[in-house]
């Protein structure tokens, strides 16, 4: 867009804008009787590394309109949203038939590290990489890792445009060889993954992927087994989401559903095609100044498809509380509920304590597999808020249901 359709953006006047409070006249939070609003000019300030268009593109007005309350709330969510940002704060100065937006910010570190390590099935691994969601200032989000698993090798490596074409339109293309430990097995997948989302609006997106993949077996070290056969195929999946929800700081609102549908082709012989459904629910509610309240539930069913493809859960996958890979299975139903606490914030270091309840019901694909699993614990995440998304989790769950003693289940930031 030319910088006529966006009107005249004022650069930021940082000892203007001081010596104007000490007088009392800078503009205060915009209030509902300031609305519409005739916004005469846009003014943004704090921007050290993105470049100005990234945010005026997320607002869903431009300066020489009247603007609604609803359209003004509306840009300080999609500002909230893109992650860049640890605080936005925006508010109306001049008088009212000639107002000035000012739109002030403090960015986020966006890129940031990638690590994760243990011990599998007798085997040692760790992966070492980076992500940075805001490339040259331009919201282009690109990451890549690299894998040790035993004496293998692997990585993953991702470009991504979440605006392309400064339209609410994102494309991803990623590449990946990694290995995931299985019960009598581990799998290496190798797979290369293009999506793409749209928004019809604000609370109902669109997004489908196609993705080309090849799998071998190996087996573990302290348990071999038998192996599944060595296969490939190809995916095309797609994903319908009402609702919205919204980041504010380290807490977060709104509900959203998600329905998303695949259908697989592959070379092993059993199983030539199989199509899979998930329907996940997210809901988020913030409370005062501190509380925020979590739940996430999530269903999945599918056609007869290779062991590799069915459905996994416990330890990292939706189930704390029991091992990584405890239920298997053909279908389930989970749920995640968390209370979540700032106990403290400061711009490097935040702590925030949690406590959860998870569950499951599972399909099996074998006699006498676990199907029931509940547990509950709580744990800390120690976050820091001056990069996106970053920060530690560790939390302590009980099974009340199934296996007994304490499961710890470590983490990167918040489980969902």
């Amino acid at each position: 867009m030319s910088g006529a359709e966006l009107g005249p953006i004022v650069p930021p006047m940082r000892l203007a804008t001081a010596l104007a409070a000490l007088l009392g006249l800078v503009g205060a939070a915009a209030r509902a009787d300031d609305f519409p609003a005739h916004i005469a000019t846009l003014r943004i300030e704090g921007l050290r590394h993105t470049l100005p268009r990234i945010v005026q593109r997320e607002l869903p007005w431009r300066p020489g309109t009247v603007v609604p309350r609803e359209d003004w709330d509306l840009g300080i969510a999609r500002l909230w949203n893109t992650g860049l940002f640890e605080q936005v704060d925006a508010c109306l100065e001049g008088p009212a038939d000639a107002r000035t937006a000012v739109v002030r910010l403090a960015e986020h570190f966006t890129i940031g590290p990638l690590v994760s390590y243990g011990v599998s099935g007798g085997t040692g691994w760790f992966r070492l990489g980076a992500e940075e969601s805001n490339l040259l200032g331009r919201f282009w989000d690109v990451a890549a890792e690299y894998e040790r698993f035993g004496a293998e090798n692997g990585g993953m490596a991702r470009v991504g445009e979440p605006r392309l074409l400064d339209r609410r339109v994102g494309a991803w293309l990623s590449f990946e060889r990694l290995a995931r430990p299985r019960p009598r097995f581990v799998d290496f997948r190798t797979l290369g993954r293009l999506e793409i989302s749209g928004e019809s609006s604000d609370r109902l997106s669109f997004r489908g992927w196609f993705e080309a993949f090849s799998h071998r077996f190996q087996a573990p070290r302290d348990a071999p087994g038998e192996l599944p056969p060595a296969s490939a195929g190809a995916r095309l999946g797609g994903e319908m989401k009402l609702g919205r929800v919204d980041i504010r700081g380290l807490r977060k609102q709104g509900a959203s559903l998600a329905i998303a549908p695949s259908l697989a082709a592959t070379s092993d012989p059993d199983h030539p095609v199989f199509a899979q459904l998930s329907i996940e629910l997210l809901w988020l509610r913030a409370e005062g100044e501190r509380w925020n309240f979590a739940l996430r539930t999530r269903a999945a069913t599918g056609t007869p498809a290779p062991l590799q493809h069915r459905f996994w859960l416990g330890g990292l996958e939706l189930m704390r509380g029991y091992e990584d890979n405890h239920f298997r299975g053909a279908g389930y139903a989970a749920f995640n509920a968390e209370v979540r606490w700032t106990a403290w914030e400061g711009s490097w270091l935040a702590f925030v304590p949690a406590m959860f309840a998870d569950g499951a019901a599972m399909r099996p694909d074998v006699p006498d597999a676990p199907r029931f699993g509940l547990a509950a614990g709580a744990g800390v995440r120690i976050i820091v808020p001056k990069f996106v998304e970053m920060g530690g989790r560790f939390d302590l769950a009980v099974p009340l249901v199934g296996e007994r003693g304490l499961q710890p289940n470590l983490g990167v930031y918040q489980y969902f």
